[in-house]
């Protein structure tokens, strides 16, 4: 018999608040859903937005604690949601400090992997909403990703620090900078077709050809218990996240289209897009010892660990 393959892992994550990434995920997750893939939403944020978008209680008895300490796996902890095809292991209160539990602090991202396993020829794809901070569970989740998606807006703290990302990068796992993409998120009209050409040169290959366009609606689905198709199908982010889904589907060679979504033409490129920061309380740390990157072992977390304590 044939071994059903795990669920690819989408992992959404930056450093700097306020750039879309619960947006993203939950209405990239509806979007493959409406495609007719299987989705799974991790919500490992403490704030829980993604789990409460969904109408998830996180007074829930299982949940990404659990999944992340090999308590549960994947299949023990969603939960469905009023969306066919997709579910949710919420953020549940047990989140709130996680960051200094014990055995948050001794899981792997292998840990991981292995919850995540269970979903082998029952999910598709695993979409992670990761924290605006860089402890061990995000560490672990971005290890584990097959994909990276990293949201930026184009305001000016959104574009400082791009370069340290990759350094902060090739200390998690030097393989990530080739299956990291950008997604240039929450674009104004007056902000449509303008290029940044001192980033074009080194991000050019990372940047996603669609942009997500601000809408008054995304607000309204943001602060709601609904993705943003199920409040204005005809909005105008619809058809960017439509279009934006059908491209990180196709790089894993999935062709599916979300067409049952798709609303208007997607928005123009926004030049080429850029990297963010991915870890900006770390920045400066970086770099005065950028110099140690070198001496540091294999395993991610004791890498992040040693550069932090020393």
């Amino acid at each position: 018999m044939d071994e059903k393959p795990p669920p690819r892992i989408i992992v959404v994550t930056n450093q700097k608040g306020g750039v879309g990434k619960t947006t993203i995920v939950c209405n990239v997750a509806a979007a493959m859903a409406a495609a007719g893939r299987r989705v799974v939403v991790v919500d490992i944020d403490p704030q829980g937005n993604a789990s409460m978008q969904f109408g998830i209680s996180r007074d829930s008895r299982l949940g990404a604690y659990e999944l992340l300490t090999g308590k549960a796996d994947l299949i023990q902890a969603a939960q469905p949601t009023r969306v066919p095809g997709l579910s949710v292991v919420p953020s549940t209160r047990r989140q709130v400090l996680a960051e200094l539990d014990r055995d948050i602090l001794e899981a792997s991202h292998e840990t991981f992997l292995a919850g995540v396993a269970s979903g082998a020829g029952l999910v598709d794809y695993v979409l992670v909403d990761c924290p605006p901070t860089i402890g061990v569970a995000t560490v672990n989740a971005i290890v584990a990703a097959d994909l990276l998606v990293i949201p930026v807006t184009l305001a000016r703290f959104g574009l400082e620090g791009l370069r340290a990302t990759r350094d902060v990068l090739r200390v998690l796992d030097p393989a990530l900078e080739a299956r990291t993409v950008v997604l240039v998120n929450m674009v104004r009209a007056s902000q449509l077709g303008t290029g940044l050409p001192d980033i074009m040169k080194d991000f050019r290959d990372v940047a996603l050809e669609v942009a997500i366009r601000w809408h008054p609606t995304l607000e309204a689905a943001t602060t709601g218990d609904a993705p943003l198709f199920a409040i204005d199908p005809h909005a105008a982010p619809c058809g960017d996240i439509a279009a934006a889904t059908a491209d990180l589907l196709g790089r894993f060679g999935d062709n599916a289209a979300p067409a049952k979504v798709r609303a208007p033409t997607p928005a123009k490129p926004v030049g080429h897009s850029v990297l963010i920061d991915l870890a900006a309380g770390l920045l400066l740390l970086l770099g005065a010892l950028g110099g140690t990157m070198a001496l540091l072992g294999d395993a991610p977390i004791q890498r992040l660990i040693a550069l932090v304590i020393d």
